[in-house]
């Protein structure tokens, strides 16, 4: 499963970046074991810790509230 994450692209200087992943990863994702996922999400936990900004992170907080708002 470490290949998991080929196949991401990248918008160069700065600009915003989008991941796709194949059905192929998706389906291996799928059948990988409890433990590789949470490394993953560890990692990718990792990842939002040291380059996203706290002020991006704000704006997906406010976003998740208010869509949770608008389920209840």
């Amino acid at each position: 499963m470490t290949d998991i994450n080929q196949g991401g692209r990248t918008a160069g200087g700065g600009k915003p970046f989008a991941h796709r992943l194949s059905r192929e990863a998706l389906r291996q994702f799928k059948d990988a074991s409890a433990e590789a996922k949470l490394r993953w999400l560890e990692e990718a936990a990792a990842f939002i810790d040291r380059f996203v900004s706290e002020e991006k992170r704000e704006r997906w907080r406010r976003f998740v509230e208010k869509n949770e708002k608008r389920r209840s």
